[in-house]
């Protein structure tokens, strides 16, 4: 699996692919997105999706 993930679309772009409500502002923006890095991933709440930034990539296991 690869650390390393672009998103090359806008946040527009996805939220209107996806039909998601955009995220508030955010400095998440396109381009390479590392592990532990902020991303963004659509997600269903209470029927309707939303786009949240998340931190991207697994937790080391301790």
């Amino acid at each position: 699996m690869c650390n390393l993930v672009t998103m090359k679309a806008s946040v527009d772009e996805v939220a209107s692919a996806f039909c998601a409500r955009r995220p508030p502002a955010t400095n998440a923006a396109p381009g390479d997105v590392w592990k532990g890095g902020t991303g963004f991933v659509v997600r269903e709440v209470a029927g309707e999706r939303e786009m949240a930034v998340m931190h991207w990539g697994f937790r080391g296991i301790r």
